[in-house]
Order: structure tokens, then C-alpha cells, then sequence
């Protein structure tokens, strides 16, 4: 998983294909950002499992 790019608006993932926009984590952390706080992902190596957390 590519974690770098997680919140870059139109990333998708893994080469994933699909409808939408793929903008919904960039929108989030824009949310976050603006009420000064942060969104996280974390995951572990080789994993498809990942966990997010929000501080505001």
C-alpha cells in the first residue's frame, strides 16, 4: 500500500479501477487541516490491513 500518496486527491490505490473520483481521504484531511487537526493511516508492511485515527 502506498501510503505516501494515501491523501493525494485521485490516487487510487493499487492500480484500482472504479467509478468516482477516488477524492474522499484528500477531502478528509482538508476537513481535519482547516479545525487544526490531523488524519493519520498507518498500516503494517505487506499487510492489506490499515487503521486510520483523527485528532482535531
Amino acid at each position: 500500500m502506498e501510503i505516501t500518496y494515501i491523501f493525494d486527491r485521485f490516487y487510487r490505490c493499487g492500480g484500482r479501477t472504479g467509478q468516482g473520483l477516488f477524492m474522499g481521504l484528500s477531502i478528509v484531511k482538508e476537513i481535519a487541516e482547516t479545525h487544526q487537526g490531523t488524519v493519520e493511516m498507518s498500516s503494517i508492511p505487506y499487510q492489506s490491513k490499515g487503521s486510520f485515527s483523527m485528532r482535531t
